[in-house]
This record gives structure tokens, sequence and C-alpha cells, in this order.
């Protein structure tokens, strides 16, 4: 078996072309009658995406149980719900984890946030639930199959109540958990970070208190021996609701903190919603900033020390109340913020709580570009966004009482003459790419034994990265320093038959 390690060296300075997005699929999933009983404007909802090995889409997300019956009775449970859908966003599966303390006579807790595809093909979900002691939460880690089925699940805790609503697969196949740990109060929140072995056994665990509360939603793996932590902290309890974003680097070995940055206008307080890393070896941090009539967008790129290189602010007018969720970097090196909008009465002279969805588009030092808003008298709002295998974007989020997902296709299209995806080499000859999209390796496995062919990895710009020949069946291809995105591999054969895959960094 041949191993192939990629190492490349950045490159920009190209031109894109930019079209409106078409919408593939739009699609609500409401919680099944028969088992679940919601609220008005409450129910399901969806709240991170994942993509597993035969690029299906794995939908994570919340709802409440309220028995085997309707009306419900005076106890609401929360539940977790796996979505797995099609590409063209049809059910595969859904299925439905109750806390194992569920008491028929008292409401329990059973949550998620975060959900990962993990190295070995299966998933790997963060959240929380109530241990069977109703004063208490507990953060959780599980690992499921790719049916969503239970393999192992860990509960960790270090004050009475424990959050986890950030989980990634570090370099060692282990797992970095991420949220906050509070008193009974909710008082004195600090940051808690839990790693684990690949079985959830837990390493180490630091709690971080630098201010009066704190909270993390985003991890990164530097692959550097450390990790980057990004929140927010409250710095004292005189500056009550008014957060800071934060971003912290920590040593992957200890959790030990190497430094960490503030990000603040004394004048708003500012609630960071996710931070991510980019493909120029920096950060950027999103999230909403008050202070004004209504709320604005708030986005702040930094250096890999935690110097801010720019900040703007969208919106933050009278008329608009915007909320923040997530972040996706698009193939111009520009980003498309996601969550929701809320439109000022002046008739009433109020905000409504009714939001509608919204995508934002920036350019890579921060200036809008376009902005698409949904316009619905149900109550919508988009929580996460992915780049999917085909250069699309799969969103979730909430629609009335039903999870909402929607798949666009390429908003932005970097090279129009980049390759396509084909299958030139004989069809008795298949091609099998797992997993896909991957972290730090993947396995290409041909039907038929190949003989001098050339394997060549080109980037979404057209660019070739690396040209190697290849004999044998099975080729392994290492992360290296390829940075996260899409690229295609290209085969030829000794007879010049061409094909062109498609893979995923993540």
């Amino acid at each position: 078996m041949k191993i192939i390690t990629f190492f490349l060296t950045f490159i920009s300075g190209y031109s894109f072309n930019i079209y409106s997005q078409q919408i593939l699929f739009k699609k609500t999933y409401p919680p099944p009658a028969t088992v679940f009983c919601h609220r008005p404007n409450y129910g399901m909802t969806g709240r991170d995406i994942a993509f597993s090995s035969d690029n299906n889409i794995m939908i994570l997300g919340s709802c409440l149980i309220s028995g085997d019956s309707c009306p419900p009775s005076t106890v609401d449970n929360q539940a977790i719900r796996l979505l797995k859908l099609k590409p063209n966003g049809d059910t595969l599966l859904s299925k439905v984890m109750m806390n194992p303390y569920l008491d028929p006579n008292n409401a329990t807790y059973f949550d998620a946030y975060s959900i990962k595809s993990t190295s070995d093909n299966q998933f790997i979900v963060a959240g929380n639930t109530q241990p069977g002691t109703y004063s208490l939460i507990d953060a959780f880690l599980m690992k499921t199959d790719s049916a969503g089925n239970k393999i192992w699940k860990k509960e960790y805790y270090n004050k009475l109540l424990n959050y986890f609503s950030v989980v990634i697969e570090t370099d060692d196949h282990g797992y970095l958990a991420g949220g906050y740990t509070s008193d009974a109060q909710g008082q004195n929140q600090d940051i808690y970070i839990v790693k684990t072995d690949s079985i959830g056994n837990e390493q180490w665990h630091k709690t971080y208190h630098d201010g009066y509360w704190g909270f993390c939603n985003s991890l990164i793996d530097n692959h550097n021996g450390t990790y980057t932590v990004i929140g927010g902290i409250m710095p004292n309890s005189a500056a009550y609701n008014s957060y800071n974003f934060l971003l912290m680097n920590i040593d992957s070995a200890t959790g030990n903190e190497i430094s960490h940055n503030f990000y603040s206008d004394t004048t708003k307080n500012q609630n960071c919603k996710k931070g991510i890393s980019t493909l120029d070896h920096k950060y950027i941090l999103v999230g909403d900033a008050s202070g004004y009539r209504g709320n604005a967008l708030m986005t702040v790129k930094v250096d890999t020390l935690g110097n801010k290189e720019w900040e703007n602010n969208y919106g933050g007018d009278s008329l608009k109340n915007y909320i923040a969720y997530d972040i996706v970097e698009t193939c111009d090196s520009g980003y498309i913020i996601v969550g929701g909008v809320d439109f000022y009465d002046s008739v009433l002279n109020m905000f409504h709580s009714a939001y509608n969805y919204f995508l934002l588009k920036i350019d890579k030092f921060g200036n809008k570009e376009w902005e698409k808003i949904n316009n619905d008298t149900i109550p919508n709002t988009l929580i996460s966004i992915k780049l999917y295998s085909d250069n699309s974007y799969i969103t979730t989020g909430v629609f009335g009482s039903s999870a909402l997902a929607i798949r666009f296709d390429s908003l932005f299209i970097c090279n129009p003459t980049v390759i396509h995806e084909n299958n030139s080499i004989s069809t008795s000859n298949s091609i099998s790419i797992a997993p896909n999209p991957f972290t730090s390796e993947t396995l290409i496995t041909f039907s038929e034994v190949q003989k001098n062919s050339i394997v060549r990895i080109i980037d979404v710009l057209g660019k070739e990265i690396k040209t190697d020949n290849f004999s044998g069946n099975q080729l392994i291809i290492e992360k290296g320093e390829m940075k996260k995105g899409i690229y295609f591999v290209q085969i030829i054969d000794a007879k010049k038959n061409v094909v062109n895959r498609k893979i995923i960094l993540q």
C-alpha cells in the first residue's frame, strides 16, 4: 500500500465569478406525532451538521418528549434526534435518543449541540444530560456508528452544572470538548475543556476563569501541539450581561493556557457565537453586538498570535435585530454568515421576535457583498452551515416547530474551468474513497490493480498540488501540509484513461 503525504504552498491572487444561489432542496422535519407533542413554535430544531463516508448528511437536532400520546402531560423532556438525509434531503433514518434516567413525573434533560464525523467513519456528539439528580447537569460525549446507534457514552463534571457545546477530533484520534461549568445558581461560570482518548476516557480537564462568566463554543486543533479555544468572557459582575469575544491558545498535552486575547467595545455587549480557522492560517470570529436598538452582526479577523487585523459590524440600525450562529469560509477567501433577523414594527414600536433566516456574504476584508433574507410568516432561523462535497452548502435550523434543512448550490465559482468529476477508467475498475470528507488521511481503493498510473492532487483553483506514480490497488493520501478545503484526485492509468474524484479535507 502506497502512502502519499502532500506538501504545498498557499496560493493567492485569483479571480472568481459570483452567481445567484439556487435552492437544491428546502425541507422541514417535524417531530413524529406518534411519539412527540410540542408547544407552538417549539419542537424540533436542527443544531449541527456532519457528513457520512457515503456522502449522506447527518443533522443533529433537539426536541421535546411528552410521552406516547397527545396532548402532552405536565412533563416535557428534552431529547436528541438524529436525522440522516440523502443528498436530496429525503430522510434515510430518524433516531430519537432519550435520557436514560427518564422519569414520567419529572422533567429530564438530554440535549446536544455538536456533531462531527470521525476518522473511522462514525460520529462523535457533545451535549449535556441530567444524571438522575435533577439539580445536577453533566456534560457528555457519545460515539455513534454511521446509522446513529450508540457505541459508547461518557459523562463529565466539574461543578454542579456542566455543559458541552462543541467537540472536535484531535490529531491523536482522541477528542476535545468544550463548554462551561458553573455552580447551582448559574454564577461563577468557568470555561470548561476536557481532553479524552479515542473511547472517551478523560486525559485531562481544565477550567479557565478570567472574569465573572465564561463560555466556549468553538475549538480548533492547530496541528502544532496547541489548541485554540473561542468563546466569550464577562469581565466582572459589574459588567453583567456584557461579554467580550475571546480567543485563547492552550497546550495540547496539558491544557495549560499559552495566551489569550479579548476583543471588545465597552459600549456594547458582544456575544461570540462561532470561530473558525481560515485558509491563510488565521481565525475569524462571528457573533452579535447589542447596544443598538437592534443587534448588529460583528466579525473579527485575527492573526495566529491573536492580533486583530480588522473588525466589522453589519446592521445595528433601528430596523433590524440580528442573531448570528455560524460562519463558513468560501473559495474566494470570503465568508458566509447565517442566523436570524427580526424587523422592527414602527406601528407597535417593538421587535416581534419573529425571525427569518439570513445569509450574509462578506469579502476577505469583512466588507459586505450581499445579503439574502427569507420572508415568511412562520419564524425561522439558520443555526449551522457546512460546505458539502460538491461545493454546495448545507444549512440547518428551525422553521416553526420543525427542523429546517436547506441545500444551496455553489454560491461561488472561483475558477469556472476547474476540473470536474468523471469516470473514464473502465467501469469494471471501481474506485472508492473513504473516509470522505477526512481529517488526517483517506484511502483510495481500486477493484483492479493499477500499474504505472499517475496520481495528481488539484485544488479548486485548478492548481496542481502534487504528482506521483502509483502501482497497486490501495493508496493512502495523508493530510500533510494540505489545508482544509476541496481537492480533486486525478488518476491517469497506463492506457491514458482518466478519472477525477473529489475529496474534502476538514
